[in-house]
C-alpha cells in the first residue's frame, strides 16, 4: 500500500502570564523508602539539607514518637543536618510505620533530604505543606534484572487521614491490580507499597481531604546496565497531580551515555509528544517510557493534558568511558511554569568510611532559562564560567547548560526566572534533586506543522497545509521559487530541479511567527514510487510486558523516515525506535516509511507480547561470577525468580555432586578441565525452572593478572582549552610502562601525561599500562573542553613548605608542601641531598642554616617553586619522651559471647601508671585486666599508660564479640510432616535448631500461594489450624529466614504435610 504524504517541520511558541507558589516553607514532611538489606554495606546515614534567607530555627520532629531535635540555620546560610543513628523507614510491603518525619521552622526555609548509604544514596527536594496535595499517581522503576522491588511510601500529615491506594500492578502483600484499597494514618504514620512489577501509575488519594506527601522510586533496581550490572536505591518525592503540566524541558545528566525518560498521564487520551513529533497516547495510569542514546540533547515534553515526567541516572557502565561514575537514582522533572530567580543549594560532600573517599567527586547543576536571559545568571556571585548554551531541538526560546561544581554550598542568581537541576556523582553512587521554585509563570507551548502531500518531483501537484493551535488572522506562504500565496492550503508545482526553502508566515494577535521546511525536488521516472518495493516489520522473537524492545524495518528503498502506530498504545517514530507495551496481549502494529521522493509505504505486523512474570522464562541463565581457575570459588547466583514466587525445591548438580536448596550454588573446582552445573527447580506457584551452564577451569597459578587492582585516570581541576593538562595513573599496582593518548592525536609513554587541547569539544584521554607482571590496564577519561582565560600558571602564588620533627642534629625531619594539587615533585636540600618523594625524609648532621627548595607541577601542567629555611641545633635536654617505643594493646580479635577476654599491653617497658577503659566492661589499672561481654558487637578498648620518666602513652584496640557455634556449627531445620491430633507428639510445626535465632520469619502457604500462618516468634509454631478452623490435609509450602547470632541469614524452603 502507498499514500503521497509529506513530512513536515516544526515551530514552538512560548506566552508567559505570571501566578505565585514557592518551595520555601516552614512545614515540611519526609518520609524515606526501603533502602539495601541492611547487612550489606555500612549503616544507613539520614540527614536534612536547609537553606535559609534569614536566621532560621527550628526542629525535626517524629510526631508519632515525640522525638525531636533543634536546628539552627544562619541568614544567607545552609545546614545539613544529620539524625541520630537510627533506622528511619521500615521494611516491607504493604504495611504501616511510624518513622514520618515533620521539619518545622520558625520562618521560610527551603529544604532536602538524603539518604546516605556507601553505592546506594539519594536524595529529594521536599514540599512544603501548603505545596502537597491530595491525588498522586507514584512514578517507580521495576529492577530490569528483577531481583528487587519498586515500591512508594505514602506519608499523612494529619491524624485520621483516609487513603485510598489502587496499585498498577500485584504487590508484595498480594494486594491485586486495579482494586483499591483503604487505609487509615495519623500524623507522621507512613504506609509503604512494594512490588515485583512496575507500581508506576498507581493511584493514591485522600478521600477525607487532608494534604499527604508520597515518595516513589525503587528498593533498588538496575536501570540500564551497559555491560556492568549494578543497581542502587532510585528515590525522589512524587508531584502532586494538581501540579502537573503540559510542558517540560528535559536536560540530559552530564558525562551520560543512554538517556532513560519516563512520562505518566493522570487523564484519559493523553498525546505525549516530545519535540512536537507525537510518541504516545496515553490513559490514565499508563506510561511511555523512552531508552534512547539520541537524548543526549535536550528535549521539550509536551502532551494534550497533564503529565508527569521523570528522568533517570543509568549505572556507572553507562557514563563516560571508564570513569563508573554514577548509579541508578531518579529525579522528577517539574513543569516548565515553576521556576525561581535565585536559589541556595548544597554538592553533597559528606566523606564514606567504608569507600575511603568523597561519596561523590563529580557535581553538576542543568540550568533551563529563555535564551535571550541568560547573561545575567550567577554563580556564587560571580558570571557563569566559560561555556556554551544549548539549544533545544523542539523551542528555539529555550537554552540549557551542564556545570561542573566544587562540593559545599552555591548559590545561583538572575533577575530573570530559570529552573535549575543538581546532581553529583561518584564511584557507583550519585544523587540528584529540584532546586526549587519561588514563583509559578505559565508558559504556553504550540508547535507548528508544515504538512504537503505529494511526490517532490518536477511539475508535480504539491498540496501544502498547515496545523497550529495559534489563533491565525493572516497567512503567507513563500515556496522558495518566486510564487506565493495567501491560502491556508494552496496548490502548486515546481518547474525545476533544485532545492527551494519554504517560508511560511503566520499573523496571530500576539504576533508574527515564522516557520520553514526545506524540499529537494527532482527529476522523475513517470512512477516515481513503484508498487513493487517491500517493507516488512523487525521484531524481537520474544517481547516482554514492561520490558523495552526495539523495532526496526525491511526496506528495499531508501528509507529517510518513519512513523509508527503502536495498537493502540500510542504512536512513535524512527527507523528503530525502541517501545514499551506495558500490558501483555496481541498488538496490530504499522509502520509508515517515506523515502527521498517522500513516497509513503506501509506495512502491518501482528505482535505478541508475553507476560514475563508468573513463571518467567523456563530455561534459567546461569551465569557465574568469580575467576574460572582451580580453588577459586565460583557463585552462580539465581536471577529468574520472581520476589512473590520464590523456589521451594532446589537441585544443583555439578562435578557429581547434588546440593539441595541453596539460592546460590557456592563451588571451587579442584583440578583443570571442563565441567558442567546443572539447575533446577520448583517455585512457590508450580513454576519448572532448569539451567546449564558449561565451566572450563584452567590452572591460573601462574597468571599474576586473576584478581588485578583497580585503575583511575587523575585528571586536572578544569579541562582548559589552549592550556597544558595533566593526567596521572591511580593506582595500587606497580606500573612500568605507559601508553597515553588523545583524541588530538598526542601520545606518551611517561608516567605523567601532558597533553594541550586546541579546538572546541571533548577532550578524551586514553592510557594502556603494563604492571610488572606484564597484567594489562586499559581506561579512558573524558570531559567538555572550556575557555579558562588567561593562562592559568601566571599570577600563582609561592608554595608552602613544611617541615615537622624537632629541629635538632641527627633527628628525622619530614618536609612537605601545601597550596595546591601537585603531581610531581623535586626536592633540593642545602646539605646536598634532593628526592622526588611527595614527603621526604631528611636528617641533617651539622648544625646551623639550611634550605629546603621545591620545585613541583601540578595537576594544571603549571611549574610552582617554593623555598623553606631553618636552622639546625644541638639539643642538649632532648625530650625523653621523644625515641619512646609505640604503645600497642594485645588481645583477641573475636571474643566468644560469654567468654573472659584478656587484654595486655607491650612497647614502654617501665609502665608504671595503668588506666583501662574496658567499655561496658568497666575500668582496671592492671597490667593483665580481663572482661566478660554478654552482648554481640564492636567493642573497643582504651589504655592510658605513664612510664617512670612521666612519659605518657595510650592505644585504642576494637574487637568483636560474637556467638561461637557449637561443634559441627548451628544446625535449623523445619520438620516434612506433622500431626495436630492433640495426641502430645508431632502437634506443631515449628523450628527445630541447636543455636538461638536473633530473629526469625516463618510463613506456610497453600497450594494455591495462600498465606494460611506467619510468625516472627522461633518459639511459636502452627497449630495446623487456619482462620479458627482445622487446615485440610494436604501438603504446603513454606519459606522461613533465621538470623543466625553472627548475623547471619539461613535460608529454609520446602514443603510439609499435614496429618491426622
Amino acid at each position: 500500500m502507498k499514500r503521497l504524504l509529506l513530512f513536515f517541520s516544526v515551530l514552538a511558541l512560548n506566552i508567559s502570564t505570571l501566578a505565585g507558589q514557592t518551595s520555601t516553607g516552614t512545614t515540611f514532611w519526609l518520609a524515606y523508602m526501603e533502602n539495601l538489606d541492611l547487612i550489606f554495606n555500612d549503616d544507613p546515614v539520614f540527614a536534612v539539607v536547609l537553606h535559609a534567607d534569614q536566621e532560621a530555627t527550628g526542629e525535626i520532629q517524629i510526631p508519632v514518637t515525640g522525638f525531636s531535635i533543634p536546628f539552627s540555620v544562619s541568614a544567607g546560610g545552609t545546614e545539613e543536618v544529620e539524625l541520630p543513628p537510627a533506622l528511619y523507614y521500615i521494611q516491607g510491603s504493604d504495611i504501616t510505620g511510624n518513622t514520618g518525619i515533620r521539619v518545622v521552622s520558625d520562618v521560610p526555609v527551603r529544604a532536602t533530604g538524603v539518604h546516605y548509604r556507601a553505592y546506594f544514596s539519594e536524595a529529594t527536594h521536599l514540599l512544603p505543606e501548603p505545596e502537597l496535595g491530595t491525588e498522586y499517581f507514584p512514578i517507580c522503576y521495576a529492577d530490569d534484572v528483577g531481583n528487587d522491588p519498586s515500591s512508594f511510601v505514602v506519608l499523612s500529615t494529619e491524624d485520621g487521614t483516609e487513603i485510598e491506594i489502587t496499585p498498577a500492578v500485584l504487590t508484595l502483600g498480594l494486594r491485586p491490580p486495579g482494586v483499591p484499597f483503604t487505609i487509615t494514618l495519623n500524623a507522621g504514620q507512613i504506609y509503604q507499597v512494594q512490588a515485583v512489577g512496575d507500581l508506576t501509575g498507581s493511584r493514591v488519594q485522600s478521600v477525607s481531604g487532608q494534604p499527604i506527601a508520597v515518595f516513589s522510586g525503587a528498593k533498588q533496581a538496575d536501570i540500564i546496565d551497559c555491560g556492568q550490572p549494578a543497581d542502587s536505591h532510585v528515590y525522589d518525592q512524587a508531584v502532586p497531580v494538581d501540579k502537573w503540566g503540559t510542558l517540560y524541558y528535559h536536560t540530559p545528566f552530564q558525562n551520560q551515555g543512554i538517556q532513560v525518560i519516563r512520562v505518566l498521564a493522570s487523564e484519559d487520551n493523553t498525546e505525549v509528544f516530545v519535540d512536537c513529533n507525537q510518541v504516545a497516547t496515553l490513559d490514565q495510569g499508563e506510561y511511555y517510557t523512552v531508552y534512547d542514546e539520541s537524548y543526549l540533547s535536550g528535549r521539550v515534553i509536551s502532551a494534550s493534558r497533564p503529565i508527569a515526567v521523570a528522568q533517570f541516572n543509568t549505572n556507572g557502565g553507562c557514563s563516560s568511558p571508564g570513569s563508573g561514575l554514577g548509579d541508578p537514582n531518579m529525579l522528577w522533572l517539574w513543569p516548565a511554569d515553576y521556576k525561581t530567580r535565585e536559589v541556595r543549594f548544597k554538592s553533597l560532600d559528606r566523606f564514606n568510611e567504608l569507600i575511603g573517599d568523597a561519596s561523590f567527586t563529580q557535581h553538576s547543576v542543568n540550568i533551563v532559562a529563555n535564551a535571550d536571559e541568560v547573561d545575567n545568571i550567577l554563580l556564587d556571585g560571580a558570571p557563569l564560567p566559560a561555556g556554551v548554551w544549548m539549544g533545544y531541538l523542539g523551542d528555539p526560546n529555550k537554552v540549557y547548560r551542564k556545570i561542573s561544581l566544587g562540593p559545599g554550598e552555591h548559590t545561583l542568581s538572575s533577575p530573570e526566572l530559570f529552573q535549575a537541576y543538581v546532581y553529583g556523582r561518584g564511584f557507583a553512587d550519585a544523587y540528584t534533586y529540584f532546586a526549587g521554585y519561588t514563583e509559578v509563570e505559565e508558559e504556553e507551548y504550540a508547535c507548528l506543522d508544515i504538512q504537503v502531500e505529494g511526490v517532490l518531483c518536477v511539475d508535480s501537484t504539491l498540496q501544502w497545509s498547515y496545523q497550529t493551535s495559534l489563533n491565525v488572522t493572516d497567512v503567507n506562504w513563500d515556496f522558495g521559487d518566486g510564487q506565493t500565496s495567501a491560502e491556508n492550503n494552496p496548490a502548486m508545482s515546481y518547474g525545476d530541479i533544485g532545492t527551494s526553502t519554504v517560508v511560511l508566515t503566520l499573523t496571530t494577535s500576539t504576533g508574527t511567527f515564522t516557520d520553514t521546511l526545506e524540499v529537494a525536488i527532482q527529476l522523475c521516472e513517470e512512477d516515481p514510487c513503484p508498487d513493487d518495493l517491500s517493507l516488512s516489520i523487525q521484531a524481537p522473537i520474544e517481547i516482554c510486558a514492561n520490558s523495552p524492545a526495539q523495532l526496526g524495518i525491511d526496506f528495499e528503498g531508501q528509507a529517510v523516515s518513519a512513523t509508527w502506530d503502536l495498537g493502540g498504545i500510542g504512536q512513535t517514530s524512527g527507523l528503530n525506535p525502541q517501545v514499551n507495551f506495558n500490558e501483555s496481549g496481541t498488538y496490530t502494529i504499522t509502520v509508515t516509511v517515506r523515502d527521498e521522493l517522500n513516497c509513503e509505504y506501509t506495512a502491518t505486523a501482528t505482535l505478541e507480547v508475553l507476560d514475563c512474570g508468573g513463571c518467567g522464562p523456563e530455561l534459567v541463565d546461569l551465569e557465574f561470577e568469580g575467576f574460572a581457575c582451580v580453588d577459586s570459588v565460583l557463585v552462580f547466583p539465581l536471577t529468574e525468580f520472581l520476589i512473590n514466587d520464590p523456589p521451594l525445591e532446589i537441585t544443583w548438580t555439578v562435578d557429581g555432586q547434588t546440593f539441595e536448596n541453596l539460592s546460590a550454588l557456592e563451588y571451587a573446582f579442584p583440578v583443570p578441565g571442563n565441567y558442567t552445573v546443572t539447575f533446577q527447580a520448583i517455585s512457590l506457584q508450580g513454576c519448572s525452572y532448569i539451567g546449564q551452564n558449561e565451566v572450563q577451569i584452567q590452572d591460573c597459578s601462574d597468571n599474576p593478572c586473576i584478581g588485578q587492582p583497580p585503575i583511575a585516570i587523575i585528571p586536572p581541576d578544569q579541562y582548559c582549552l589552549q592550556q597544558p593538562l595533566t593526567f596521572t595513573a591511580q593506582t595500587s599496582a606497580d606500573l612500568v610502562t605507559y601508553s597515553w593518548s588523545a583524541n588530538n592525536g598526542a601520545t606518551s609513554d611517561q608516567p605523567a601525561f601532558t597533553v594541550t587541547f586546541d579546538e572546541d569539544g571533548v577532550g578524551t584521554v586514553f592510557l594502556e599500562a603494563t604492571d610488572v607482571n606484564g597484567c594489562i590496564y586499559s581506561i579512558a577519561i573524558e570531559d567538555d573542553l572550556v575557555d579558562c582565560g588567561d593562562d592559568p600558571c601566571e599570577g600563582l602564588p609561592e608554595l608552602q613548605l613544611n617541615v615537622t620533627g624537632p629541629l635538632c642534629l641527627d633527628s628525622t625531619l619530614v618536609f612537605s608542601a601545601s597550596g595546591a594539587n601537585l603531581v610531581t615533585y623535586d626536592w633540593a636540600f642545602s646539605n646536598l641531598t634532593s628526592s622526588t618523594a611527595a614527603s621526604p625524609e631528611n636528617v641533617f648532621q651539622e648544625t646551623g642554616l639550611f634550605t629546603a627548595a621545591l620545585t613541583a607541577v601540578d595537576a594544571n601542567g603549571c611549574t610552582r617553586t617554593g623555598s623553606l629555611s631553618f636552622e639546625i641545633e644541638i639539643c642538649e635536654e632532648l625530650d625523653p619522651c621523644l625515641d619512646n617505643p609505640e604503645l600497642v594493646i594485645e588481645g583477641d580479635s573475636v571474643v566468644c559471647l560469654g567468654d573472659v577476654a584478656i587484654f595486655s599491653a607491650s612497647g614502654p617497658d617501665s609502665i608504671v601508671i595503668y588506666d583501662w577503659n574496658l567499655d561496658v566492661g568497666g575500668s582496671a589499672d592492671e597490667p593483665m585486666p580481663s572482661a566478660t561481654f554478654e552482648e554481640n558487637g564492636i567493642y573497643s578498648v582504651v589504655l592510658l599508660a605513664v612510664d617512670e620518666a612521666g612519659c605518657t602513652y595510650s592505644d585504642n584496640f576494637s574487637f568483636e564479640v560474637r556467638f561461637c557455634e557449637p561443634d559441627g556449627g548451628c544446625a535449623y531445620a523445619l520438620p516434612n510432616a506433622f500431626s495436630p491430633n492433640g495426641d502430645g507428639t508431632n502437634d506443631t510445626f515449628e523450628l527445630l535448631r541447636n543455636c538461638p535465632a536473633t530473629s526469625f520469619e516463618l510463613r506456610v502457604f497453600n497450594r494455591w500461594g495462600g498465606i494460611v500462618f506467619e510468625t516472627d516468634d522461633p518459639e511459636t509454631g502452627w497449630d495446623g489450624r487456619f482462620n479458627g478452623q482445622d487446615a485440610p490435609i494436604e501438603v504446603y509450602f513454606y519459606q522461613c529466614f533465621v538470623e543466625t547470632p553472627n548475623g547471619e541469614v539461613v535460608e529454609l524452603n520446602g514443603d510439609v504435610t499435614l496429618l491426622r
